[in-house]
């Protein structure tokens, strides 16, 4: 009998260890996913910053306000402790953005562009200029917002520039990287007409499949891609 204690001990003490290697691996994960996440915005924040520093000084109200979405984006980057914080800091980025926009084509003497959502191959590329269809190998064809460059490139049998995520040391396109990255394109996306369509089409969540399952990327995409105003 002494031997089925000790066994169920052993076990115990198995299951424990094996429970405990499993939580801080998860918590590793989580703490490598939110770095990860912390660099890409810190970047984002800083690229835009670099954009609206080099515009000439205005009182307009574009002008303002963009300098206002930077400066919450800015506060917000410096001190993100969760990824659920991250998609209030890229709909500020994604307001911002078109801000200068519209700041830009006044100064130049042109009309205002209507608001489009960001180039999706990279909302660091800012507001898109039309809609592409972009087939993604083994992912099938989708209609794509897309600035004049990506735009181009796709049109010239060209691949587009990419946004990249770190995920487990490796580089892989950021709609792909991963739940813990869902808010990073949230918030660039919000003001889609359909934005729950839109993120669930592209970044997953349909039929519940999980964020970056490939099956989501087959067919082509039924979501409408005029943002509101």
């Amino acid at each position: 009998m002494l031997w089925l204690y000790i066994s169920l001990g052993v076990a115990g003490i198995a299951i424990a260890g094996w429970l405990a290697w499993r939580h801080h691996l998860r918590l590793r994960q989580v703490a490598e996913q939110l770095e990860s996440l912390r660099v890409m915005v810190a970047d984002d924040v800083a690229r835009f910053g670099e954009q609206y520093r080099e515009l000439a000084g205005s009182d307009s109200a574009d002008y303002e306000s963009a300098g206002r979405a930077y400066s919450v984006a800015l506060e917000a980057s410096r001190d993100l402790q969760n990824p659920a914080a991250v998609g209030a800091i890229t709909r500020q980025l994604a307001d911002a953005q078109y801000d200068v926009l519209r700041h830009t084509s006044t100064i130049a003497g042109r009309p205002v562009p209507e608001r489009r959502l960001p180039c999706f191959f990279n909302p660091q590329h800012g507001p898109s200029l039309t809609d592409v269809l972009w087939t993604e190998p083994g992912r099938g064809t989708r209609k794509l917002p897309a600035c004049a460059d990506d735009a181009a490139r796709i049109t010239a049998g060209t691949e587009p520039l990419i946004r990249y995520a770190e995920r487990s040391g490796h580089r892989v396109p950021y709609w792909d990287a991963g739940p813990a990255f869902a808010p990073y394109g949230a918030g660039y996306f919000s003001r889609a007409e359909s934005s729950h369509q839109f993120l669930h089409t592209n970044f997953g969540g349909q039929d519940n499949l999980e964020y970056g399952d490939p099956r989501h990327f087959t067919g082509p995409s039924p979501y409408p891609l005029e943002p509101r105003n």
